[in-house]
């Protein structure tokens, strides 16, 4: 394609970030742009396992729904792509080898029969719990992908990640306003939003009950009274948020009379509008008692013990109680390459039995600053 064409599409991509109803003939001209039978722009989320489509071209509608409906959960793809680069496109051979992905139950009774062959796949982006990504496909009579297609992506993947990202933005502000209370508060650990200056804007059932409680956190005249090392860090969080270089922080707080230790986690979040009246950056502040942990998100995994895409689906499965039996079901792949993964993970991690591997997975929490 010529620059002026790549230019063109690239205005077009811009457009969907004001007017979302453009993009599925968006994404039919980045279709044949990378010279691919169908596409897909949609967003996963990693705590439900639920994907939300935002837009298909080349699937039938009943296609999609049998992907959503039976299929999703036996997508190879995705969590490989989830210890990827944003913004780096990855072609099947770098997320599934062939053979695991020729024998898989996705691609026998989904994938083939629609003709379908390879895939490439750009993860745009991975925050608050949810990965937006690009899915090409090509069919088998098309030639393979190769480093010069990922190239091409490379060249609009920055363009679709940021008219999603202002897209996203736009439709879900005025979500934010009616529902960011009633969301918090569906949360069961204790959270708490304030200002730098620490005037709570918001807390959840939680946390209401931690600061009735008095300890480690109170309220008192509507502002929120905390350790010194937290209060500390808050401060330094909202002054972050001013110059856009805001990071989050955890610190681990010592009990005191016998109280056991409480985790912190100071989370900034967009600086203030000034035309709104706001006078510090607004912190999200999580707290969570040190006995009782919920396990680390699956990409964490990822990271943290180097997995492979297949390791961390063996993982997961493990963790939901699943046997290795059942997740080769799952997958339709071979019980012999599930072994494979699970021999890998052990050494990996240094554990030597399922127990032991599922035992560290439950309880791991992330790495904490002492305070």
């Amino acid at each position: 394609m010529k620059e002026a064409q790549v230019s063109a599409l690239i205005g077009k991509i811009y457009d969907c970030a004001m007017a979302p109803e453009n993009w599925p003939l968006v994404l039919a001209d980045i279709c044949d742009y990378a010279e691919s039978a169908a596409g897909t722009l949609a967003v996963f989320d990693l705590l439900t396992g639920q994907e939300k489509t935002l837009v298909n071209h080349g699937i039938s509608d009943e296609s999609h729904r049998s992907y959503q409906e039976k299929y999703h959960c036996a997508d190879l793809f995705l969590h490989p792509l989830m210890v990827r680069e944003v913004g780096e496109p990855a072609i099947s051979s770098d997320l599934v080898a062939d053979d695991e992905l020729l024998q898989s139950r996705i691609y026998r009774e989904w994938a083939a029969p629609q003709g379908f062959r390879d895939t490439m796949m750009t993860m745009l982006t991975r925050h608050q719990g949810r990965l937006a990504f690009l899915g090409l496909t090509r069919k088998l009579e098309q030639r393979r992908y190769d480093d010069m297609d990922r190239e091409s992506i490379r060249l609009i993947a920055p363009h679709v990640q940021r008219a999603v990202l202002i897209s996203d933005m736009i439709e879900h502000k005025t979500v934010e306003r009616n529902h960011f209370a009633r969301i918090i508060d569906t949360i069961t650990t204790p959270t708490v939003l304030i200002e730098g200056n620490l005037r709570i804007l918001h807390a959840n059932e939680a946390g209401k009950a931690i600061m009735k409680r008095g300890t480690p956190i109170a309220s008192s005249n509507g502002k929120l009274q905390l350790p010194k090392q937290v209060a500390a860090a808050v401060s330094k969080a909202a002054r972050a948020t001013q110059n856009g270089a805001a990071v989050p922080d955890t610190l681990r707080i010592t009990g005191a009379d016998g109280q056991g230790d409480t985790i912190f986690v100071v989370m900034p979040l967009e600086a203030p509008d000034s035309r709104m009246g706001g006078a510090a950056g607004q912190i999200a502040l999580f707290l969570q008692e040190a006995n009782s942990f919920v396990p680390l998100p699956t990409e964490i995994w990822g990271k943290l013990f180097g997995l492979t895409g297949g390791e961390l689906r063996v993982l997961q499965g493990l963790v939901e109680g699943a046997t290795p039996a059942e997740i080769a079901e799952v997958y339709g792949i071979a019980n012999s390459t599930v072994r494979t993964h699970l021999l890998s993970l052990f050494r990996k991690t240094g554990t030597r039995r399922q127990a032991d591997l599922v035992r560290l997975a439950l309880n791991s929490v992330p790495r904490v600053r002492i305070g």
